[in-house]
C-alpha cells in the first residue's frame, strides 16, 4: 500500500486500505483474547490442582474412639484457603485437636496453612499439651510469617480415659462448650494472641491452658471466623449467639445431624450469598 509520489492514494484506495486495516484489528484483538482465554484456563487448571493438594493435606478420616462421636466440615470462600485442622496422636496417648486460620485469603494462606501443619504434626511427636505445643509452634512459625500474617490456633488433647479435654486458645474463636448435666452452652475464651504476632515472651505469658471434665452427651466446637461472620445480603453477621442456640437446640442429636443442622442454617442465613472467608467446623460429641 505504498506509492512513491505525493498524494498517491485515491479516495477508493483510501477506502480499501481502512477496510483491510478493520480486518487487520479484528483479528489482532480475536488472537489476544484467545491468549488471555488460554492463559486464564492454566491459571484455573493450577488452581484446581493446588485445591485438591490442599485437600489432601486435611485428615482423610476422623479418629474413631470408644463413646466420642467425631464431625468435620470445611468450605474454602476461594479455590483455596487459610483454614486448617488437623487430628495427631501425642506422645501420652492422648488425642489432639488442632483448628487454625491463617490471616489474609487465597495462595498465600493456603501455604502458610501447609507449612503450619507440617510444624505442629512434627513437634506433636515430642509434646503433649496444647500449651506447649502452641509455644513451640509460635517460635517455629514467628522466624517465616510476613510480619503482617499471623495464624489463629486452637489446640486440645483429648484424654479419654480420665474424661477429661484439657486445650489453650492463640488468638482464636473461642470453644463452643454445651454442659449436659447443666444443659447449658458456654463460650471457652482463655487468654492467648496469635501466632507470628509475638517471638516468645509476650506470647508465653499470655497464653492459658484451661481443662474440662467431660460427662455424657457434652458437646465441643470447634470454628473459625468463617462461620461466625458469615454475612447475608444485608450485611448482618451469623454470629456465636446463633451458633450457641443451634447447639442447645440439638444438643440430643448425633454428631452428624448436629453438623447437618449447622450447615442448612448457615445456608438457609446466607440465602445465595457467597462466604466472605473459608468456614471449618469440628464437632465432638461425648
Amino acid at each position: 500500500a505504498a506509492k512513491k509520489h505525493a498524494y498517491g492514494f485515491d479516495p477508493d484506495d483510501l477506502a480499501m486500505v481502512e477496510a483491510y486495516a478493520s480486518q487487520a484489528v479484528i483479528a489482532l484483538d480475536n488472537a489476544m483474547l484467545l491468549r488471555e482465554s488460554l492463559e486464564q484456563e492454566r491459571l484455573k487448571e493450577e488452581l484446581r490442582i493446588a485445591r485438591e493438594v490442599q485437600q489432601r493435606l486435611l485428615p482423610q478420616k476422623k479418629p474413631e474412639l470408644d463413646g466420642i462421636d467425631i464431625e468435620c466440615l470445611t468450605i474454602t470462600a476461594y479455590e483455596v484457603g487459610g483454614d486448617y485442622y488437623d487430628f495427631v496422636y501425642l506422645p501420652d496417648g492422648h488425642i489432639g485437636f488442632i483448628i487454625g486460620d491463617v490471616s489474609g485469603k487465597g495462595t498465600s494462606a493456603a501455604f502458610y496453612m501447609a507449612e503450619a501443619k507440617g510444624v505442629v504434626q512434627s513437634l506433636s511427636k515430642t509434646f503433649n499439651n496444647p500449651r506447649e505445643l502452641l509455644i513451640r509452634t509460635n517460635e517455629i512459625l514467628y522466624e517465616t510469617l510476613e510480619r503482617k500474617t499471623f495464624i489463629s490456633m486452637l489446640m486440645a488433647s483429648l484424654d479419654c480415659k480420665h474424661r477429661k479435654i484439657t486445650f489453650a486458645r492463640a488468638g482464636h474463636c473461642p470453644l463452643l462448650y454445651y454442659n449436659n448435666q447443666q444443659q447449658q452452652v458456654r463460650l471457652l475464651q482463655p487468654q492467648g494472641i496469635g501466632v507470628g504476632l509475638e517471638k516468645g515472651q509476650i506470647f508465653t505469658q499470655t497464653l492459658v491452658e484451661e481443662s474440662v471434665s467431660l460427662n455424657s452427651g457434652d458437646i465441643f466446637v470447634f470454628f473459625t471466623d468463617g462461620l461466625s461472620e458469615a454475612r447475608n445480603k444485608s450485611g448482618e453477621e451469623f454470629g456465636e449467639d446463633r451458633l450457641c442456640a443451634l447447639i442447645q437446640e440439638s444438643a440430643a442429636k448425633s454428631a452428624s445431624e448436629i453438623k447437618q443442622v449447622v450447615m442448612e442454617a448457615i445456608l438457609k442465613f446466607l440465602d445465595g450469598q457467597s462466604l466472605a472467608d473459608d468456614l471449618t467446623l469440628i464437632l465432638v460429641k461425648t
